[in-house]
């Protein structure tokens, strides 16, 4: 009898033990890359809705399709306007819904924007980076899975990773972007927004042409030019660098520049809103 209860005893700590360790466990939801390099994820967002969304930090505000409208519970507060990186300016109506989901993670009654051109194209929306606003979360581009950390593996990414302090755009608390500094050609210093939604491009203003000395015949005239880069670093860790790399140089944008995932991949790019950083890691 003894022996019995000494068995049940040890089984019960073993269960204990393996049920501590799955709740650190950080959760993973997968993702894929389009070929324009848009994080792509297959999600239920609300308990009613499943939907194709791309992560876009660039995005400022959560939008969806303009079909969705008239399926979600929603409260009209008001109108946004936003700006495009071009200066383009767009109105929209702004709503309040109950609830938001990335997984386990809930955003509480956020605000949100419809958009018939998110329709035209076959998307059902756009997650913002206000998803993550109270959460650190990891994109990991090595093996495609957004990653909800926890306490103890913000631990082990900030021993092995490189920090990166982040400047927070924010307006009327409604929305939010992100930007760091990078060195070009080891010359000069920008400030890009970090933004997942431009995919594999890197967009610069046309006036760095000059600056870094390249050739600039036909910039008045042609909306992009594309320039071989020789190299695009981290202000703070230029070991994480993209070289010779195509940038569209456009006319007027509203940010020195605008960078999408090719600096990442192969990386792992932990965005810690809270703590106003990011943190890069190799494995």
């Amino acid at each position: 009898m003894h022996l019995k209860k000494h068995f049940i005893f040890t089984l019960i700590l073993i269960v204990i033990t393996v049920c501590q360790v799955s709740a650190q466990e950080p959760e993973k939801i997968p993702f894929s890359l389009t070929r324009f390099g848009h994080i792509f994820i297959r999600t239920n967002i609300t308990d009613d809705l499943n939907a194709g969304f791309i992560f876009d930090t660039g995005s400022g505000i959560h939008v969806l399709a303009e079909k969705h409208k008239k399926n979600m519970d929603i409260e009209s507060v008001g109108y946004l306007t936003v700006f495009r990186h071009t200066g383009e300016r767009l109105d929209f109506e702004l709503f309040q819904t109950t609830s938001i989901k990335l997984g386990s993670l809930i955003e509480k009654e956020p605000y949100i924007v419809f958009w018939n051109l998110l329709d035209e194209s076959g998307i059902d929306g756009l997650y913002s980076l206000k998803i993550i606003e109270n959460q650190p979360v990891t994109m990991d581009f090595i093996n495609n899975n957004i990653i909800i950390e926890t306490e103890e593996s913000m631990k082990t990414l900030l021993k092995t990773g490189k920090v990166i302090p982040i400047e927070l755009q924010m307006k009327r608390d409604k929305s939010l972007d992100i930007h760091a500094y990078f060195k070009i050609n080891d010359k000069i210093t920008v400030e890009f927004e970090i933004d997942t939604g431009s995919g594999n491009k890197i967009i610069m203003d046309k006036r760095f042409l000059e600056i870094l000395g390249m050739d600039s015949s036909g910039s008045e005239t042609e909306e992009i030019i594309q320039k071989e880069v020789q190299k695009i670093a981290l202000l703070d860790a230029p070991e994480i660098s993209l070289e010779n790399h195509i940038v569209d140089f456009k006319k007027r944008i509203i940010y020195d520049g605008i960078i999408g995932i090719s600096i990442w991949k192969n990386r792992k790019l932990t965005i810690d809103i809270p703590n106003k950083r990011i943190i890069v890691n190799n494995k």
